[in-house]
């Protein structure tokens, strides 16, 4: 629906229906708007999911992406033990550079945990599942992995489609 044009008599009955008209029209913008987050999130959840496991990882295997309802329309959520690094990259050894602002609660290439992913082309151990109460977990041998920047490029991509979208949504 759009707004259009709209003749205002200047007197109350007028001027009330012109502000039911206006309050309905900025519904109809906030539920487009909602579309346009849920079209542009489905859309590239899928692709970014299977970036991120395409990322040789050794440890936890499970990640996945899912378009999620938030009151202002949908966001685009990773989920799983690893996506930080399959995201961002782990290790100096096989670290190609990440095209996007590393978040400040995420370690620099190498640094992690005892910084032992630093040293170039020489495994380290972890220990899986620690966080959830396993004084050992499950040990697994690493030299890190590239990264996937499959949110980064998630992103990148609704970006460039927000215009397109917007338009058959209007």
């Amino acid at each position: 629906m759009g707004f259009g044009k709209y003749i205002l008599d200047l007197t109350l009955q007028s001027m009330d229906k012109l502000i039911e008209k206006l309050e309905d029209y900025s519904d109809d913008l906030v539920e487009k708007d909602k579309d346009i987050t849920r079209i542009l999130c489905t859309e590239v959840a899928a692709q970014a999911e299977s970036d991120l496991k395409s990322v040789k990882y050794d440890g936890d295997q499970q990640v996945s992406v899912d378009a999620v309802p938030t009151s202002k329309g949908y966001k685009l959520v990773a989920s799983g033990q690893s996506v930080e690094f399959r995201e961002y990259g782990a290790g100096v050894t096989h670290y190609t550079g990440y095209p996007g602002t590393r978040p400040p609660n995420v370690a620099e290439i190498g640094q992690y945990g005892k910084g032992q992913g630093s040293r170039f082309n020489i495994p380290w151990v972890y220990y899986e599942d620690q966080s959830m109460g396993n004084v050992q977990g499950n040990k697994v041998f690493t030299k890190g992995n590239a990264p996937s920047a499959a949110m980064y490029n998630a992103r990148k991509t609704m970006k460039a489609r927000i215009k397109e979208v917007g338009k058959k949504v209007y």
